[in-house]
């Protein structure tokens, strides 16, 4: 953890001490009497735990981060944060880095806490020694991709490890635990097959990312990344490195250029113009609507796009 979010961790609990001093207690007791307090870090997680969780008597699932933040890398604990942490009986993390905001944090070793790490039997795929052609990254919090829900198949995992865990946690609904787990990661499996067919099927599997949000995606589903613009949002690449890339994507010809939802498209415009690859659009699916069928409606929105790249039927763009 970096000294400045060591500091910002400790402006917070400075800020809250006093408040959490005289109602933490009372907070945690009613909390206790009244059923189970789930708090989620950010969107994708939050999706699952609500698939998961359903609607059990006496259970309520809070998402931390609100649902326009996104990923989390760059993200400082506020007050309000705190005192949702302080009640909350079960915590939900993505895991492989993504929450460094709470790294070395003392809400982390709160006792009876039950900390849910939900990425955590998934294959890492690491930022470093991965080489999907244009890759260049030294900053080494982020050796893990933690972007692991993107994909579906990781996404049904990482749902039946929270679903396990609840079911242990609370086993008055253990039943119901497993029965909603079960029923999403049915949807989820579902759509992971109806993805790969879709990939079997394309001459051309080679794809240009933004960011490396879609590795898991890619690697699951047998996609090609063959350049990535950027794997840093923070850091824009050099002229050099992006002649490099227009060099390679003139040379790889891949299917096209994808760009995410609610990211800036500037690189992924001159690129375009400068190699004449076409554009697409992938949903992450960490931001937008915190309704339980979220992600499912994402997911499918990519499936559309990846037909329409693909040219497996005529669709308009």
């Amino acid at each position: 953890m970096s000294a400045v979010k060591r500091i910002l961790t400790v402006v917070v609990l400075l800020a809250v001490c006093s408040a959490l001093f005289s109602g933490c207690k009372k907070a945690e007791k009613a909390s206790k009497d009244e059923g189970l307090t789930i708090v989620c870090t950010f969107l994708p997680v939050y999706v699952m735990t609500l698939n998961v969780a359903g609607d059990l008597p006496g259970v309520t699932v809070y998402c931390m981060l609100p649902p326009e933040v996104g990923c989390p890398h760059d993200y400082a604990l506020t007050p309000q944060d705190a005192v949702i942490l302080e009640k909350a009986d079960v915590l939900v993390m993505n895991g492989m880095g993504m929450e460094s905001f709470l790294e070395d944090s003392p809400f982390l070793s709160r006792e009876g806490l039950e900390i849910i790490n939900a990425s955590e039997t998934i294959q890492p795929i690491s930022l470093v020694e991965t080489e999907h052609g244009h890759r260049h990254h030294e900053n080494h919090d982020y050796l893990l991709n933690p972007h692991t829900w993107v994909s579906p198949v990781a996404a049904a995992e990482m749902t039946r490890k929270i679903g396990k865990r609840l079911a242990k946690i609370n086993k008055k609904y253990a039943g119901p635990i497993v029965h909603n787990t079960h029923h999403y990661t049915v949807k989820l499996d579902s759509l992971a097959d109806s993805l790969r067919r879709i990939v079997s099927k394309a001459q051309n599997r080679r794809i240009v990312t933004l960011h490396s949000n879609f590795d898991y995606f890619a690697r699951d589903l047998g996609l090609e990344i063959v350049g990535v613009i950027s794997l840093d949002t923070s850091v824009k690449p050099s002229a050099k490195e992006m002649a490099e890339l227009i060099e390679k994507i003139r040379n790889v010809n891949p299917v096209g250029i994808f760009h995410e939802v609610e990211a800036s498209d500037r690189l992924v415009k001159v690129l375009a113009e400068e190699t004449g690859a076409p554009i697409y659009i992938l949903d992450p699916a960490t931001t937008g609507e915190t309704d339980a069928d979220s992600y499912l409606a994402a997911m499918r929105r990519n499936m559309a796009t990846l037909i329409t790249a693909f040219g497996l039927e005529k669709t308009s763009q």
